[in-house]
C-alpha cells in the first residue's frame, strides 16, 4: 500500500512477472527506467514503504492506534500524484475514517489505499482498532488493524513485438492477501509520540509458482517511529516541529525532519526535509474548525529529477462533531 506508492519488493516482483527488459514500448522504457532508478539508490527503500507526505493530518495511515485520537469522528480524503509527467507514474487515493466509541477506552477506524503505477493496481482495506488509556495530561493508545491488500494488473494493455509473449497472453491477473499493522501511540494536546509496524506480513513473489508467499519476520519488518510538539510563540504564532524514522533492521533508513508554522490556528505553512535528497512544501488551511484543506509538493534531488515536475498532494479533512476547547485544540 502506500499511502503507500509501490512498494521496492512489488516493484521488482512485477518487473519480474511482466518481464519488463522485452518490452519495446516508450512506456515499458518508462517503467524500467524507474525500476533501475530505484535499484540503483543503495537499496534505500528496498523494505521501506514510502508514506505520504502530510502524514500529521492522517497519522492512521501510520500507525492504527492513532483511531480515535482526534476525540471525534473524522474523515480524510487524499489524492496524491507522484513524479508528474513521468509517463505511468505512480498515483495513490486514500480514505481514512475513524472515531471513538461511547466507551471512551475503544476507538475504531476504516482505512481504505488504492496505488496505481501504469496498468498495475494494488488497494489495500484496513479496519483498526485502538484501545486506550488515560496517562498524565494525554492518552496511551495501542493500535491493531488487518484486512486485505490486494493487486492485480492488465496485461493486455503492454505493447509487445512478440505477439506471443506468454506473459501478455495470460490477461490480468489478480492476488488477495492478508494485510496487518499494529502500533503504540501517545499523544496530549501539544505532544505526540508513536512507534508501529504497518503491513507486517511480507508479502514475496515466487515466480516459479506464480504465487506470491506470505512471512513475518520481525527482524525484517519495518518500523515507523513519529515525535512532535508544538510550542506557543505568542497568541497568533506556533511552531510544530517533528520527526518521522523510517527504518528496517536489515536494509537501511529514511528521517523525515519538518518544521511548521502555525498562524492564528488556521493556516500552516511548513517544509521537510527527507534524507535520500528529498525536500517538501506544505500548507494548510483551516477554513473552520471542521473542514480543513492542505496542499504538498515534493521534489527530488536525484537523477530522477530532470524526468518529472515533483509530487502533488492535496487532502481534505472533515471533522463531524467538535468536542474540544476552541482555545487550545490540537493541531494533529
Amino acid at each position: 500500500m502506500s499511502v503507500f506508492p509501490l512498494t521496492m519488493p512489488r516493484m521488482h516482483a512485477w518487473c519480474v512477472r511482466r518481464n519488463v527488459f522485452r518490452r519495446r514500448s516508450g512506456f515499458g522504457y518508462h517503467i524500467l527506467f524507474a525500476c533501475l532508478f530505484f535499484a540503483c539508490t543503495e537499496n534505500a527503500l528496498a523494505q521501506l514503504r514510502p508514506l505520504e507526505d502530510q502524514y500529521l493530518l492522517n497519522a492512521l495511515a501510520l500507525n492504527p492506534a492513532y483511531a480515535g485520537s482526534e476525540e471525534l469522528m473524522s474523515l480524510t480524503v487524499l489524492k496524491r500524484n507522484q513524479w508528474v509527467g513521468f509517463d505511468g507514474a505512480p498515483s495513490t487515493l486514500t480514505f481514512a475514517i475513524h472515531a471513538p466509541l461511547k466507551n471512551d477506552k475503544v476507538a475504531l477506524g476504516l482505512l481504505v489505499v488504492n496505488d496505481k503505477l501504469g496498468f498495475y493496481n494494488e488497494t489495500s482495506i484496513l479496519g483498526n482498532y485502538a484501545f486506550r488509556l488515560k496517562l498524565g495530561k494525554g492518552k496511551l493508545s495501542f493500535g491493531v488493524a488487518g484486512g486485505i491488500y490486494m493487486n492485480y494488473d492488465d496485461n493486455s494493455r503492454i505493447e509487445s513485438v512478440d505477439a506471443d509473449d506468454e506473459i501478455l497472453m495470460a490477461g490480468r491477473k489478480t492476488f488477495v492477501l492478508p494485510d496487518f499493522s499494529t502500533g503504540v501511540y501517545y499523544y496530549t494536546n501539544t505532544f505526540f509520540a508513536g512507534v508501529s509496524m504497518p503491513g507486517f506480513i511480507r508479502h514475496t513473489f515466487d515466480e516459479a509458482s506464480n504465487k506470491y508467499t506470505l512471512s513475518a519476520e520481525l527482524n525484517n519488518s519495518n518500523y515507523l517511529m513519529t515525535i512532535g510538539n508544538t510550542f506557543k510563540m505568542s497568541d497568533n504564532f506556533g511552531i510544530l516541529p517533528s520527526v518521522l524514522w523510517k527504518f528496517n533492521p536489515v536494509s537501511s533508513n529514511q528521517l523525515d525532519l519538518n518544521l511548521n508554522l502555525i498562524i492564528k490556528d488556521r493556516l500552516w505553512l511548513g517544509t521537510s526535509y527527507r534524507t535520500k535528497n528529498s525536500i517538501l512544501w506544505l500548507a494548510q488551511f483551516n477554513i473552520n474548525h471542521q473542514l480543513k484543506i492542505a496542499y504538498a509538493y515534493g521534489t527530488t534531488f536525484s537523477e530522477l529529477e530532470s524526468y518529472q515536475k515533483g509530487t502533488h498532494e492535496i487532502m481534505l479533512k472533515y471533522n463531524f462533531d467538535y468536542l474540544m476547547d476552541v482555545m487550545n485544540p490540537r493541531n494533529f
